[in-house]
């Protein structure tokens, strides 16, 4: 029976300060993270045919066999964690797959950031890595044709950002579902982190020094926020607003 098996999983999403809160998770002594990248185990990656994708599907944890041995190193740690943004977007894949590796006491990490933001950021993203050759509102617009063709969700700048479905389900499938808004880790980084300890079971020490901030930008001008707000407004018919962001979040205080 393998018994190092995480205890949390930070599922996503992308762009919105997950990679901050993995460098103090990992900080401490009760903690254990193996060092690696995003294992993309749970998510099931598909056969993605995009012209960049070869290379993420190399990166995939296929087998059990395969992923339990990223735990090797466990060393006796109170608490075992792993992350990948793919399960946020990936939902459904995942949250079957963490069930019945793990079960569903599992507790979920999920990070938010206002979808504004977090889709222009990624296409950024992208557009660093030399991976997207469009204007914004051109790889807008290819959304469809590209997930017609298979690519990876990456180039989905606006549907990852829809995360009310995404959400949802998992507050349903587990019993332990942590929300943290982007815009709280900016605004106090340090207690946003002593309260990840807590949610996790941990103590809160303050071995830390949290001197680094958010790396993320306001890079929209108000044309593109006024456009791209009204392209994030519905998801599959309701609202999107911070109503229905707030209700998500009250179900879980």
């Amino acid at each position: 029976m393998v018994t190092n098996l995480p205890n949390f999983i930070l599922v996503g999403a992308a762009k919105t300060g997950t990679t901050f809160l993995l460098k103090y998770l990992e900080q401490h002594p009760d903690i254990y993270i193996p060092n690696s990248n995003e294992l993309y185990f749970h998510s099931k990656l598909k056969n993605f045919q995009g012209p960049y994708d070869k290379e993420k599907l190399k990166k995939q944890t296929r087998s059990f066999k395969d992923y339990i041995k990223y735990f090797k190193n466990y060393n006796g740690e109170k608490i075992i964690g792993e992350f990948a943004t793919d399960y946020l977007y990936a939902y459904e894949e995942s949250i079957k797959s963490i069930k019945e590796t793990i079960g569903r006491d599992v507790k979920i990490i999920i990070v938010l950031r206002n979808p504004v933001d977090r889709s222009f950021s990624q296409y950024r993203h992208v557009v660093t890595k030399r991976q997207e050759p469009l204007e914004f509102w051109d790889a807008v617009n290819a959304q469809d044709e590209r997930e017609k063709k298979k690519w990876r969700w990456t180039y989905q700048y606006i549907n990852t950002s829809k995360y009310y479905s995404q959400v949802k389900a998992y507050i349903e499938a587990f019993d332990n579902v942590k929300v943290i808004i982007h815009e709280d880790i900016k605004a106090n980084p340090k207690r946003t982190v002593e309260e990840l300890y807590k949610f996790l079971g941990v103590e809160v020490k303050h071995f830390y020094n949290i001197t680094e901030k958010v790396n993320v930008k306001r890079v929209y001008k108000s044309k593109i926020f006024f456009k791209l707000s009204k392209l994030l407004e519905k998801v599959e018919g309701k609202l999107f607003n911070s109503m229905i962001l707030s209700e998500i979040i009250n179900r879980l205080i």
